[in-house]
């Protein structure tokens, strides 16, 4: 049986030289980050995730470039952010 995980969109919060992430929907810690550098890689864990499972179902059915743009696409974002 796989185990289905629900996308949902983490938060990065920063206080003094540490970062709190934080689940959007419930306020929940997920991850102290102890370089604030690494927050926005951290906060973007779920997004990654989902890109890199489009990726793997992509190379599987044979579409894979529409697939590599979306993870492209996270990965800038994540940059942009840093």
């Amino acid at each position: 049986m796989t185990k289905k995980h629900k996308a949902e969109r983490w938060i990065g919060k920063c206080s003094n030289s540490q970062g709190l992430i934080y689940r959007e929907s419930n306020g929940k810690n997920v991850a102290v980050v102890y370089d604030v550098k690494d927050m926005p890689l951290i906060a973007a864990a779920p997004e990654l995730r989902d890109a890199g499972k489009a990726v793997i179902g992509a190379w599987e059915q044979g579409d894979l470039a529409a697939a590599v743009r979306q993870l492209a696409a996270v990965i800038n974002d994540i940059r942009e952010g840093a």
